[in-house]
Parts: C-alpha cells; structure tokens; sequence
C-alpha cells in the first residue's frame, strides 16, 4: 500500500503543459471550426430571413452576423497559427499582427456590445412608439446602424493605438511580446491590473502626458467594457420595456 507520502500529488504546470501543447492546439482548433461551421449556417439564415423580412433592427442584425463571422473566421485560424508560428511578425512584418489586432478588438467590441443597442432601439420604438414613428423608425434604424459600426471602431482604433495587446496571447505571440518581457505577471491582481491597465513600456520614451493618456484611454475602455459585458444597461432598458408592457 502506498503511504501518504507516496500519494501522487496534483501539479499545476502538467495542466499548464497540456493546455499550451501542440495536441491541445489541435482539437482546441478542430472544436472551434465545427463550432465556427454551424455558427455561419445559423447567421446566413440571419441575414436571409432579416433582408426578407426587414423587421425591426434588421439591419443593427444584419452587420453582426456579418461581423460575427468575420470575426470568429479569422480569429480560431490565428490562435491556430501564432501558436505553432510564434513571433510571426518576425517572418510577415508587423502589419499582419496590426490587422489581426484590428480585427479581434472589433469583433469583441460588436459581440458584447451589440445586445445593448437592440435593447436601446427596442426601447425607443416600443415605449416611445408615437416619437419614434413622427422622427422616422427608418431614420432610427440607420442610426443605430452607425452607432453598432461607430462603436467598435472607435474602442478597436484606441485598442491598436494604445498596443493594449496584454489579455490577448495570440496578439502578444504574434508580436513576439514575451510574459517575460511583459509588465504584468501572472499573478491574480496582476491580471486584474492587466484588464483595466495597458503594458506602456514601449512608450517610455514619450513624455508622461502621452503615457497618461495612453492609460487613460485603457482604463476608460476597459471600464466600458466592463459595464456593457455585465449587461447592466441592457437589464435596465428591458426592464423598463417589461413594465410598459405589463400596464
């Protein structure tokens, strides 16, 4: 019989190990493209049946399914790609790593955003139905067509510009930005720091109003991030529509 001190004991770096191994990679990869496969069959229906009909935000509908597919199409064959060719700027030029930023900041800021401004809309249309049809509901439609492509644009442009790669591996393997060479840990507090605060070490040369606001702008993106993924405006806005409709 094995004695207590024989008993195997658990070692967090096997799972570190397993979750960073070429084998992981792969059925991570073959997963997210099946997964990916019946996520665009279920949006081209989207898009299909939102043109056909044309009902209320069709279109906000529209250019998220279009995004979403976008996004998740380039994203699980980067995470593939950078893993098994870390540094790959070193072999294509940064310019691939700037596009693939581009592109998965976007997508995010669209995916978690885009539920808040079908509920602000719905809130407008229904609670304020007399307002909205003497404004114009088409006119309210595009404008929340813009605001669902302004939005993601603006927090992807301040994402790349500030270099606020630090939550996202592939970006920092595509880079070639090592933890080692990263000013945050990996320790808990160290990542919190890391979701609200951006890696400024490449901008210590600049004056410290730059770094200020480098940070600032992390901090606020960040923040709205935070409240608009916790979809707090979004419950008070359903909310309010659940209690017109109840009268």
């Amino acid at each position: 019989m094995l004695s207590d001190n024989d008993e195997p004991k658990y070692d967090a770096t096997d799972e570190q190990d397993w979750y960073y191994s070429d084998m992981s990679q792969i059925i991570n990869t073959a997963v997210q493209v099946l997964i990916f496969g019946i996520g665009l069959f279920l949006h081209i229906k989207i898009i299909h049946e939102s043109f056909i009909e044309k009902n209320k935000t069709w279109m906000v509908q529209i250019t998220h399914s279009v995004a979403k597919s976008i996004y998740l199409g380039f994203l699980f064959p980067f995470q593939a790609l950078t893993h098994f060719a870390p540094n790959l700027s070193s072999y294509t030029g940064n310019w691939i790593c700037y596009v693939g930023s581009f592109i998965i900041f976007y997508g995010y800021q669209d995916l978690i955003a885009h539920s808040l401004w079908i509920a602000i809309e719905k809130y407008i249309l229904i609670i304020h139905t007399f307002k909205a049809k003497a404004f114009g509901e088409a006119r309210i439609e595009k404008i929340f067509l813009w605001i669902n492509i302004m939005f993601p644009l603006f927090s992807s442009v301040i994402a790349v510009a500030s270099e606020n790669y630090g939550a996202r591996g592939e970006l920092r393997s595509c880079f070639g930005i090592s933890e080692e060479n990263f000013q945050f840990s990996n320790s808990s507090s160290s990542k919190r720091s890391r979701f609200f605060y951006c890696d400024v070490s490449s901008f210590s040369e600049d004056s410290s109003m730059i770094l200020k606001l480098v940070q600032l702008s992390c901090v606020f993106r960040a923040f709205v991030n935070l409240i608009i993924g916790l979809n707090i405006p979004e419950a008070f806005f359903y909310f309010k529509i659940f209690k017109f409709m109840k009268r």
